[in-house]
């Protein structure tokens, strides 16, 4: 798959962006990271979005990750337990939360 180079200006570029939400909880410390969303990849078709969100999903399920609905996976071992969540969003929505 061709990748193009990205960033936070693919939102305005392109019509469709790929967004990936992780958090990840416990640990030796009992930590909680607060959602972090990055740019995977950004695509002028909504049909190119949603074949790369369906290939990350189909990775996960490979290397033994939770599947949790279409979009959504999630791996834990005794202590840790991480989640990632994909979504195709139109460039004009940023899922991140805004900064006042």
């Amino acid at each position: 798959m061709k990748r193009r180079a990205i960033g936070a200006a693919a939102t305005a570029v392109f019509a469709w962006v790929l967004w990936a939400e992780y958090h990840a909880a416990g640990g030796p410390a009992n930590f909680f990271t607060p959602e972090k969303w990055r740019i995977v990849n950004a695509f002028e078709a909504k049909t190119g979005c949603d074949a790369e969100q369906a290939a990350h999903m189909e990775d996960m399920a490979g290397q033994g990750w939770r599947m949790m609905g279409v979009n959504t996976g999630e791996k834990t071992d005794e202590k840790l337990l991480v989640s990632y969540r994909y979504l195709c969003l139109p460039g004009m929505l940023d899922p991140r939360p805004r900064k006042y």
